[in-house]
Formats: structure tokens, sequence, C-alpha cells
């Protein structure tokens, strides 16, 4: 699955959007963590 058809992207950009992409997946699990962290310390 090529998202907005990257194989036409210069090498830097693909490596620039697939980092962008590993940073937003990054907050998200971040994200997800800390609110699994208060969520369980909310039922102690």
């Amino acid at each position: 699955m090529h998202l907005l058809g990257v194989d036409n992207v210069r090498i830097p950009d693909k490596c620039f959007l697939s980092q962008t992409i590993g940073i937003i997946t990054f907050c998200h699990q971040i994200t997800a963590i800390l609110s699994l962290i208060s969520c369980l310390q909310r039922e102690k």
C-alpha cells in the first residue's frame, strides 16, 4: 500500500515522510501508554 503515490517522490522526501510517520506513531504510542497508566492509577 503506497500513501499518496510515494514512489514518485524523491528519496530524501521519502525518508522525511517515513520519519514523520514514525514520529506520529511514536506519539500515539506514548499517548496510549500514558492514558493506560492514568487509568490503572484510577483503579487502585
